[in-house]
């Protein structure tokens, strides 16, 4: 099987598969960074407002119960449901 060889010219340059392929990975890594940078924004910007709101923090254990208990609370009304 062949491959092909694709070649591209910008100027005086001519980029082949390989350089296109690096340009295309250095393209997703910063796309990915910036995604991060933007989810650290939006982290900190709801911390903030849950600081000043006075709601205290819990630990991860406190929050896995507090799941843990609303999913407990929801599977109730569909068992109950089920069986009529």
């Amino acid at each position: 099987m062949k491959s092909t060889l694709t070649v591209a010219r910008r100027g005086d340059e001519l980029y082949t598969n390989e350089r296109i392929r690096a340009f295309d990975e250095a393209e997703a890594g910063l796309d990915r960074a910036m995604r991060r940078r933007a989810a650290v924004r939006r982290f900190l910007g709801n911390a903030a407002r849950v600081a000043a709101a006075g709601v205290r923090p819990l630990s991860e254990g406190e929050i896995r119960a507090e799941i843990d208990a609303l999913r407990k609370a929801r599977r109730k009304p569909r068992r109950a449901a089920r069986r009529r």
